[in-house]
């Protein structure tokens, strides 16, 4: 059987960077707005209207020319073959264009990165976004810059670097197909200034050359190894004194070591407010370093080799930290250590981690015993007992009463007889899932692992081909409508704010098959497995919608029907933002939610204020602005973001179709 590769993808406090995210603006809307897309059938048939993009102009020059171009193929390419060539690589595209300036003057050489969003979480958290690969810019003379290419259906953040600034952004930017979205203004400001001084707790001298490293919160806690790398490293000068410019992040952790001191460590969080300030009197105090070794060893009293062991000190004041690896004996020295109580933690390949608490560095001879780790063995194939010989295997927990949820633990396979071997399981009841190109996905009964001295569980699982979803997406004259997106969910499924945020902060790991449809508005989607299912539909110029309770059967017990459904026409809710002196809210985010059942999405104003909201089913609808930047540009707290979105907050009913363009939201201040 050949080796394994497994994917991790660590979700940690979670429930703390909802919270902050909820309080940018978002937190009340959550408990009582959106839309609930589900019906349980039936044909719905709405007047058409023209939803024609606005906000956006044509693509009418030769994107060659544009600024750093994803696909470069030469100024004599036509234009039609240029975009031709990029629908065929990244779908659907358009452009972003915009500027970057300081006040009013342009900022010169910005680099600038794509960002897929998540308008629902708080702009600070970058930590919660995935870049996109290959979409970067630099700033012209002018401090503008284009972005060509851009695949449309999801919210961006633009953000702009530069090495005498802060990193700055504008964020719940949309791309419409074939067009150039323009006016994007990102305002870059100096950022917060953190610093200090670091003393010898013995004398009250200054230490010069300690090493401060500034690590960015939510960064090291989604991805603990990132504490490898900080975002930046600085040296004390001759009067042990630090500094941080140009921070942005509104929180932060800092780190200071010196050769012959203990190591501490201090977060600062102004999450409250929204951004990073100024505190330039960050000081440390180290104390002499000290020492603490031990060795680690398995139950047969063995010494572990390579078992990585953190000392964390958590005091009122500062946590401090230390790690080794033990060597081929087993045997660690922790430095750099204070006179103080420590945990530790000892983290080993195949072991099961293990916590000893209260740990001072006066103690000798410490010893950590590891359990070994269980696995799970077993052959996946068909009904008839063939061999499937390429396949991944997805980790899920097991819980009573409880859906099972996935563990963001894969491990892929290459086995000419379909053989396993899952390792690495701490005891616990769990269930497998495989997945197959051409199988429909299948799971294992549920299995419980002991530690490795035990016989392992033997754990078949058998795959079928599964059923074909098919059918026709109409519109509401009953015209095929081509290229809509059908997605096969968990019956019942609600797409509301929530799901949204949770859908880019911890991945679900859920099977969610999609397809587009046809020129003759046909879609299949092969390979699903047996069970009662949620079709969901959208289009960029129709109101989504969802379908329940669609059952569907094993294609060798039994023919699928099609299932054809017609989208319902889209409305249109706009409008102008404007501040308490009747002026334009530029570049403003704006939230649209239905009260009662979670839909909410979010937009941002354009250069004159302009906002809207397109394929919007038929209802009534909350619209509220929600600005997270003061009139001077500054960022607000999320206190106060929620009392001016409370402030502006307007109600709409709009019928399938219909387009109104003439909402005034006042942004009041008083």
């Amino acid at each position: 059987m050949a080796a394994n590769s497994p994917n991790r993808t660590p979700v940690l406090i979670i429930a703390a960077v909802v919270l902050f995210g909820g309080l940018g603006g978002v937190a009340w809307l959550l408990l009582d707005d959106g839309r609930d897309p589900n019906d349980s059938g039936g044909v719905i048939s709405h007047e058409p209207a023209d939803l024609g993009p606005q906000g956006v102009e044509d693509l009418t020059t030769d994107l060659s020319t544009r600024t750093q171009p994803v696909i470069d193929l030469g100024g004599d390419t036509p234009l039609a073959e240029v975009e031709s060539i990029a629908r065929t690589t990244f779908g659907d595209t358009g452009t972003i264009d915009g500027r970057v300036i300081d006040e009013e003057l342009p900022v010169i050489g910005a680099q600038i990165s794509l960002y897929k969003g998540n308008p629902h979480v708080h702009a600070a958290w970058t930590s919660l976004r995935e870049k996109v690969d290959g979409h970067t810019a630099v700033t012209d003379s002018n401090g503008s810059f284009s972005l060509t290419h851009v695949p449309v259906g999801h919210p961006y953040v633009v953000v702009a670097e530069h090495p005498e600034f802060a990193r700055s952004e504008a964020s719940g930017i949309r791309v419409t197909k074939g067009r150039a979205t323009t006016g994007v203004l990102v305002r870059m400001s100096t950022g917060a200034i953190i610093g200090g001084s670091v003393y010898d707790k013995e004398t009250d001298r200054p230490i010069a050359g300690a090493r401060a490293e500034l690590f960015h919160s939510i960064e090291l806690a989604l991805n603990p190894e990132t504490r490898d790398r900080p975002w930046r490293v600085v040296f004390t000068d001759d009067e042990g004194r630090y500094v941080f410019p140009y921070v942005s992040e509104p929180s932060i952790r800092i780190s200071v070591s010196a050769d012959g001191f203990e190591t501490q460590s201090r977060g600062v969080n102004f999450s409250l407010e929204g951004r990073a300030r100024d505190r330039p009197n960050i000081d440390y105090k180290l104390g002499p370093g000290m020492e603490l070794g031990g060795r680690v060893v398995n139950e047969e009293g063995e010494g572990v080799v390579n078992v990585a062991v953190t000392a964390t000190a958590l005091t009122k004041a500062f946590q401090g930290e230390s790690v080794a690896f033990s060597d081929s004996g087993g045997y660690f020295l922790l430095e750099g250590l204070g006179d103080h109580s420590y945990n530790l933690r000892a983290e080993a390949e195949g072991y099961s981690t293990r916590t000893v608490p209260k740990v001072t560095p006066h103690q000798e001879g410490v010893e950590i015993t590891l359990q070994r780790q269980g696995y799970v063995a077993g052959n996946v194939t068909d009904y008839d007992g063939n061999p499937i010989p390429s396949f991944s295997l997805h980790l899920m927990r097991s819980m009573a009463g409880r859906q099972p949820g996935f563990l963001n633990v894969v491990k892929d396979f290459q086995s000419a007889d379909g053989s396993y071997l899952f390792d690495g399981l701490d005891p616990a009841t769990y269930i497998l899932e495989a997945r197959a190109k051409g199988w429909a996905n299948a799971r294992s009964e549920e299995f419980m692992v002991q530690r490795s001295d035990a016989d392992p569980a033997e754990v078949p699982i058998r795959m079928g081909r599964g059923g074909t979803v098919h059918g026709t997406i109409t519109d509401s004259d009953g015209k095929a409508v081509a290229n809509a997106a059908v997605t096969v969910r968990d019956n019942n499924f609600v797409d509301n704010a929530i799901t949204k945020i949770f859908g880019q902060i911890a991945p679900r790991g859920a099977f969610e098959p999609t397809s587009r449809t046809d020129d003759d508005g046909r879609f299949k989607i092969k390979n699903v497995p047996a069970g009662t299912y949620q079709l969901s539909v959208n289009h960029e110029r129709w109101a989504p919608r969802s379908v329940n309770d669609i059952t569907l059967v094993d294609d060798s017990q039994g023919y699928n029907g099609p299932v054809d459904i017609m989208l319902p026409k889209g409305a249109v809710i706009g409008g102008y933002a404007l501040d308490d002196a009747s002026q334009p809210l530029t570049f403003t985010r704006v939230q649209i939610s239905m009260p009662g059942t979670g839909y909410m999405e979010t937009t941002t104003t354009d250069g004159t204020g302009l906002f809207r909201f397109e394929n919007l089913g038929e209802g009534t609808y909350k619209v509220v602005l929600s600005p997270d930047k003061d009139t001077s540009g500054r960022q607000l707290n999320p206190i106060m973001m929620l009392v001016y979105s409370q402030k502006s907050a307007q109600e709409v009913h709009v019928r399938a179709g219909q387009v109104l363009e003439d909402m005034t939201l006042y942004l009041r201040r008083s």
